[in-house]
């Protein structure tokens, strides 16, 4: 069955105005997890827009920023973060250019919480903060005990971001080197829901 082209334009020109406020609800949700801050308190606006169903997107509120690449189908939208997106491509490429083995992609960004987090072993307490890198350059991280004699999972974070990091209690988060040595390490106590990566890039801190 031949569609007219009037037909598909016309189909464009009505779901265009729908899909530019579900884009800006799906941000507006996803931001006020992501800066905890309430949604009502979010100035959410266009940064980019590629055509009628992707668009970036920015989220200001409390005093933080995320940016976020929004894609639409016909009956949801989803979200991602540019800075993961980035981070994730600066991984690639790096790993392309001869990084050391070992290094692994960290892969799609987390799910949003609605996912729930996987269980924790039993008799150790989960725990989810938020990790702040004030460094002014991309840090290597490596979640579990040992980065050079131990299987875990390595992973990195933008400069001057931040991203939500969990585990069980006691498990640790390290700052490594592109050899895959420790540099600081961190274990997760469920005391603490806000930690730092101080601005020498070294270290960690649970306040600024």
């Amino acid at each position: 069955m031949h569609v007219p082209r009037w037909a598909w334009l016309s189909l464009v020109l009505v779901l265009l105005p729908g899909c530019a406020g579900r884009m800006e609800r799906t941000v507006r949700r996803r931001a006020a997890y992501d800066l905890s801050c309430p949604k009502e308190s979010l100035a959410v606006e266009a940064v980019k827009e590629r055509n009628f169903a992707v668009s970036v997107y920015g989220a200001k509120g409390c005093e933080r920023r995320e940016e976020y690449l929004v894609r639409c189908a016909v009956l949801s939208c989803t979200t991602e973060k540019t800075s993961e997106i980035a981070a994730r491509e600066a991984l690639r490429e790096a790993q392309s250019s001869g990084w050391p083995p070992g290094y692994a992609d960290p892969g799609p960004a987390a799910p949003p919480p609605s996912a729930g987090p996987a269980p924790a072993p039993a008799g150790r307490a989960y725990v989810s903060m938020r990790l702040t890198n004030l460094c002014p350059q991309k840090v290597l991280l490596f979640h579990g005990r040992d980065p050079r004699n131990s299987s875990g999972r390595s992973d990195s974070i933008g400069a001057n971001t931040t991203m939500n990091v969990s585990g069980s209690e006691g498990d640790s988060l390290w700052i490594v080197d592109e050899r895959r040595s420790g540099l600081s390490s961190f274990s997760y106590s469920a005391g603490v829901r806000e930690l730092f990566i101080n601005k020498s890039c070294s270290g960690f801190s649970t306040s600024r």
